[in-house]
């Protein structure tokens, strides 16, 4: 989709969605099988009963994390297809030329997008929706672990796995189905959830969205979309979120988190070269309410927030805090999930769950024993004394709370940081924002962090053509982080980063991964096999990115965190 087309001109999937009974199990075939999407609908519908088959380009290690009697094919053709198909299911990745596609709809098949087959599955459920430019994996997940662990019975389809699980799908008998609503290209407009929470919107799918505006629009599409005897909850320090929500019919609840508000907006953020002024903050100041110091949709915490978290402590970036309903303490929590932003999540997570009937002490206890989400600030595990921790961030938002927390986790630890920019439209419209979150996430309390170090891969090109004379490259992006006086390594490369690494990395650093690429292969090859010793709580056999050559000690766990 180009940039600068209309909100507006994106719609909720054709009719061929319409010709599948969801409800009896049938025979699904999954273009794109390995997104983290699509591997949880696929849970889903084998838990239901369906015969599962699946197709994509990069299959190493994909079986492993599939259900069970899952086919698995490599490559996209009509030749290795079953037959009797009841629908084909095909990710945002895949185009409309697609073999497999073509065939289906030559014999007459269903064809349906992800995001049409996750509204359908809420079609005639109770469907709980969480959406947002930042934390919506977190948020779903958090959720579906209180409603799991209070003895609520979900279908769930997020996009990022509990630590723990291979995927974050799961079928439930109840008739709650709670999703994760991506904004890009509207697909959250599939959806009909009765209820629903809007963390944030900023500046992000550049490929979509030609600007804030238009974002703007398609939230309030979805926001107008839910019944009126529904309910929006809505973050309520973000100016945006508040303009999305105004032609919302239902009854619309707030929710923040007390604290320290941002004292200087960025007027040119989102605007690439030619952004605005910047704003800093001292480091040892608490986070503002906002996920970081560069907010221009943020503003000042309302004081009449229907659900809002008083932060009580923190110690090593986890945070204790009270979780008040206008004003009355329900209960206080404690998180295992370091960052001043999962106290934002956790609060909306609490929030929705407290609306399915959910009691406090019930939420109390189950926040508590939230085990983490693979990708977000996760412990991948050690290496002669280096600590590796791995990171989905890929925003400047993101970067400067990632960067914060893990600082917070280890204060007295020197940050070997590995940033892969994602997508080149997105880094050239955030360039200027993207190096402002490198160099104060890698700045102490009086200027650079002694010793901490910073390397930038090349950009991940995702659903975007080959390189064209005259785009930003990561080299640019060093150029600018390093006119603010921050030293940046010069190699690119994976390969070459994966050697500096092994040069430079010493016992009591902190490696930390981060971008919503491939940027965790890394880690593959980086040191020899038998030195290798991994300590997570999901076991890395199912995840691709990690050779078997590792060797999982989960014991180690909660020294590491």
């Amino acid at each position: 989709m180009a940039v600068g087309l209309q909100a507006s001109c994106f719609s909720p999937g054709k009719a061929s969605r319409a010709e599948v009974d969801w409800t009896r199990p049938g025979r699904a075939h999954l273009v794109g099988i390995g997104g983290s999407g699509m591997r949880a609908l696929a849970r889903v519908l084998s838990q239901r009963g369906w015969s599962v088959s699946g197709s994509d380009v990069a299959t190493a290690g994909l079986a492993a994390v599939l259900p069970n009697n899952t086919l698995l094919s490599a490559g996209h053709s009509a030749l290795g297809l079953p037959r009797n198909l009841d629908v084909v299911v095909h990710s945002d990745a895949i185009g409309s030329d697609n073999p497999e596609l073509q065939w289906a709809r030559s014999l007459g098949v269903a064809t349906a997008s992800y995001f049409d087959a996750v509204g359908q599955l809420m079609h005639r459920c109770h469907g709980l929706a969480v959406a947002g430019t930042h934390g919506k994996s977190t948020t779903t997940a958090m959720a579906a672990w209180i409603l799991v662990q209070s003895g609520y019975d979900p279908t769930v389809l997020c996009g990022a796995a509990t630590l723990g699980r291979p995927d974050g799908g799961r079928a439930g008998r109840s008739p709650v189905v709670l999703a994760e609503a991506c904004e890009y290209r509207a697909n959250f407009l599939k959806l009909r959830p009765r209820s629903a929470v809007i963390l944030g919107i900023e500046p992000d799918h550049f490929d979509c969205y030609a600007d804030l505006a238009e974002a703007e629009h398609a939230f309030g599409q979805f926001a107008a979309a839910i019944p009126h005897d529904g309910l929006l909850l809505a973050r309520a320090d973000c100016e945006a979120t508040r303009r999305a929500i105004a032609g919302a019919t239902c009854r619309v609840e707030t929710f923040g988190v007390i604290g320290q508000t941002p004292r200087a907006s960025r007027p040119g953020f989102g605007t690439g070269r030619a952004s605005g002024t910047h704003t800093s903050y001292p480091t040892d100041a608490p986070l503002p309410t906002a996920y970081c110091p560069l907010p221009t949709a943020y503003c000042p915490l309302p004081t009449a927030c229907d659900w809002s978290a008083r932060p009580i402590d923190r110690r090593r970036g986890r945070y204790r805090f009270e979780l008040l309903r206008r004003g009355r303490v329900l209960c206080r929590l404690a998180l295992r999930m370091a960052g001043r932003h999962n106290m934002l999540n956790a609060l909306a997570a609490a929030a929705l769950a407290a609306h399915q009937g959910v009691e406090p002490r019930q939420i109390a206890d189950a926040l508590g024993r939230f085990p983490g989400v693979q990708r977000r600030l996760e412990p991948v595990g050690t290496w002669r004394g280096v600590r590796v921790v791995d990171d989905f961030a890929h925003h400047p938002t993101e970067l400067t709370a990632a960067l914060t927390t893990v600082h917070q986790m280890h204060p007295d630890r020197r940050v070997c940081c590995v940033f892969q920019p994602h997508q080149v439209s997105r880094t050239t419209r955030l360039l200027d924002e993207l190096a402002e979150s490198l160099h104060n996430g890698l700045r102490g309390r009086r200027g650079p962090r002694r010793g901490d170090r910073l390397w930038i891969a090349e950009i991940f090109r995702a659903r975007e053509p080959g390189p064209a004379p005259g785009e930003v490259t990561s080299a640019d992006l060093a150029d600018w982080v390093r006119d603010r006086g921050h030293e940046v390594a010069g190699v690119h490369a994976i390969d070459d980063i994966r050697r500096d690494l092994h040069h430079h990395l010493q016992s009591g650093d902190v490696l930390l991964t981060i971008g919503a690429g491939d940027i965790r292969r890394i880690l593959g090859g980086l040191f020899p096999a038998e030195d290798r010793k991994v300590s997570s709580l999901s076991d890395l056999r199912h995840n691709r990115m990690f050779p078997s050559c590792f060797r999982v000690n989960a014991d180690k766990l909660h020294s590491m965190r």
